[in-house]
């Protein structure tokens, strides 16, 4: 009886001292949410007090979110602790280039980088020391290997089609392989500042959309939705993934709502599985409310309207 009292203890506490891991990233979700549609709304001293209680809330805050916040603070000329958030934000592994593609902090710092941040460069190899370096070079060379045939066109290059279907077969098969050997390429292992080509989006979704929905499901979904809960992935991107999986495969229906289509009056988003329970898969991964994510991106929703039917 003892022992069983002893083992049920154990659990609980084990319970709780993992569940606010758990949930940690998902209140930085919501309050990054909050301050997103504080901006939205135009009340940018509500959005940089709500972006500042969300940074401290973890350890290990998005980039983009520091980046945001030093831009809306260059913006309303509230210069004060600016350069600290810049400091944090290099600090976890922000790169001079990552910031700068925002074009107020450019503006702002580019001509007297070095002034500012005299420390950068050793920042920087103290950053690379504390993630996985290699791993981050096998990423950016596979974006490359899968880049490789995207620039190309049908009239170019003769069975383009197949030689692409092969090649985004090999790369599937050494992205499981690093997976399997490495887990998954997270913020927290390689890195949140990759930039490849002319994109300062990030390149945590340039594989999974190359990839057949039923593999991108059976290999990677787990995975990808467990990196958001702890914070290596952005919770759109998954929901950006899973949705463009679900439209690629013929359904033309969406669980998240991050996908959309272009009408005669405007954009519209792709019809929902289920409207009913919206709000509720989105706040699972920690995606506002419905009713915000239209009013935030200015997209139409009307099921009725299907115009590939």
């Amino acid at each position: 009886m003892k022992n069983s009292i002893l083992i049920i203890c154990i659990t609980l506490f084990l319970i709780q001292c993992s569940s606010p891991d758990k949930q940690i990233y998902l209140s930085y979700y919501r309050m990054i949410n909050n301050a997103e549609y504080s901006l939205f709304e135009g009340d940018t001293l509500q959005a940089i007090a709500q972006y500042e209680k969300a940074t401290k809330m973890v350890e290990r805050p998005f980039l983009r979110d520091l980046r945001t916040l030093i831009s809306i603070k260059i913006k309303s000329f509230d210069t004060i602790d600016i350069n600290e958030t810049m400091e944090l934000a290099i600090k976890l592994g922000a790169s001079k280039k990552y910031l700068c593609c925002d074009s107020l902090i450019n503006s702002e710092y580019r001509d007297n980088w070095d002034e500012y941040f005299p420390k950068y460069d050793s920042q920087r190899l103290e950053y690379f020391a504390s993630i996985d370096t290699v791993y981050r070079k096998q990423i950016v060379e596979l974006i490359q290997e899968d880049q490789k045939y995207r620039s190309l066109l049908e009239s170019e290059v003769e069975n383009l089609d197949s030689i692409r279907k092969t090649n985004d077969y090999r790369i599937l098969e050494k992205l499981k392989q690093l997976i399997n050997e490495k887990g998954y390429f997270g913020y927290s292992v390689i890195g949140e500042d990759l930039l490849w080509g002319d994109n300062e989006d990030n390149f945590n979704d340039v594989f999974f959309r190359h990839m057949d929905p039923d593999t991108n499901k059976v290999y990677f979904y787990d995975i990808l939705k467990q990196a958001v809960m702890n914070g290596d992935l952005y919770p759109d991107k998954y929901a950006s993934i899973v949705d463009y999986d679900c439209i690629k495969s013929g359904k033309w229906e969406q669980m998240y709502g991050s996908c959309s289509f272009a009408y005669i009056d405007g954009s519209y988003a792709f019809p929902l599985i289920n409207i009913d329970q919206i709000d509720s898969s989105r706040a699972e991964i920690g995606l506002r409310n419905w009713k915000e994510h239209l009013d935030i991106t200015g997209l139409k929703y009307d099921d009725k309207i299907r115009p590939w039917e």
